[in-house]
């Protein structure tokens, strides 16, 4: 298994774009008409969610990883696999902006890059 990154860095960016556009189809098709994801650049990615229970968007980030892991990434004439990491963080009452609830969302995914890898990580 690769990471998403680890396929820009090993062949060309054009591979890695189509990689993340596949992707992103898996990643639609698990998602609500309520649900936005958005391109962050590079390979980070913010998906937001009208949910008022902060597991309900740990279970939809699990499936979502785990269909991921699943797929085959077509790579020219090869076939790869790819992780993906996620962050979660809840909007808060207290939160001034969007970029608030970003950061903790990033500490979270930091966290799991840091720890395991292919894994979903809270910051409440």
């Amino acid at each position: 298994m690769l990471l998403f990154k680890r396929i820009n860095d090993l062949c060309e960016h054009a591979l890695g774009d189509r990689v993340l556009s596949q992707a992103t189809t898996l990643v639609h098709a698990r998602l609500r008409q309520s649900d936005h994801a958005y391109r962050l650049g590079g390979e980070e990615f913010a998906i937001l969610l009208r949910e008022d229970r902060i597991e309900n968007a740990w279970i939809l980030a699990d499936r979502i990883r785990q269909t991921i892991e699943a797929a085959r990434f077509k790579l020219d004439d090869a076939k790869a696999g790819v992780t993906v990491s996620f962050g979660i963080a809840k909007f808060r009452n207290s939160d001034t902006n969007h970029e608030d609830s970003l950061k903790r969302a990033d500490e979270a995914l930091y966290n799991s890059k840091s720890n395991a890898r292919n894994t979903v990580s809270i910051l409440e």
